[in-house]
């Protein structure tokens, strides 16, 4: 089984959505012409990582998963799509979500969809 995502020290469950945008970071220099195109591209690093993940966990399980994203930055060893290899990058969280999608009327029975984005330092 493939481990999607530890940050930290804390190994994510299995992730119910997963996916990595790939972007290109340009500089101020970058410029473009009246028609838009690029008349000058600076580029200061390319295909840095935008992790976009969901979970599904019972609210019991939530707390570990939010307290290991909670730093100012932290370190996470995620599984790239392109080249089917791990990685460790340096990130940050950015935005996050959490939804309630199951009740049974007994304690510690709410389940949770807990989303987040990490971006790349």
């Amino acid at each position: 089984m493939v481990t999607f995502l530890k940050i930290g020290s804390y190994t994510a469950p299995y992730p119910t959505g997963y996916k990595i945008e790939y972007n290109d970071l340009d500089s101020d220099k970058t410029t473009r012409n009246e028609r838009g195109y690029i008349a000058n591209r600076d580029r200061l690093r390319s295909n840095t990582f935008k992790i976009s993940a969901t979970f599904r966990l019972k609210i019991s399980d939530l707390t570990a998963l939010a307290s290991a994203i909670e730093p100012k930055t932290f370190s996470v060893t995620c599984f790239d799509l392109t080249t089917a290899k791990t990685v460790t990058k340096t990130m940050y969280a950015g935005t996050k979500s959490a939804e309630i999608v199951k009740t049974d009327n007994r304690p510690g029975e709410i389940w949770v969809d807990y989303s987040f984005t990490l971006v790349e330092c």
